[in-house]
């Protein structure tokens, strides 16, 4: 049995990690209309987060280890959110810039 605070305390992480993921898909929609594409580098000066967001992006589909444990898990993207990814172009093989 969780307590309840620790459920609220998981709900609004959830809710503010989807925030600043709709924030950084707002970002990518603009770099794309700059671009023509959705390959943001991961040190892209004009907005170092964004570059960041995508690699982690990337490395959480695939699934990434450090040092033996799993980093991301490619269970952390929803389907529905690889969909919206996908119908904007997103490229998901790791870039080297």
């Amino acid at each position: 049995i969780i307590p309840g605070g620790k459920i609220m305390m998981a709900y609004k992480k959830a809710m503010q990690l989807d925030e600043e993921n709709e924030e950084y898909i707002a970002d990518l929609r603009k770099f794309k209309a700059k671009h023509g594409h959705c390959d943001v580098p991961f040190l892209y000066p004009e907005n170092k987060s964004l570059g960041h967001w995508v690699g982690k992006l990337r490395s959480m589909r695939v699934g990434t280890r450090k040092k033996g444990l799993l980093k991301y898990s490619p269970h952390q993207l929803t389907k529905e959110r690889i969909a919206q990814l996908d119908k904007m172009g997103f490229n998901w093989r790791l870039i080297s810039y």
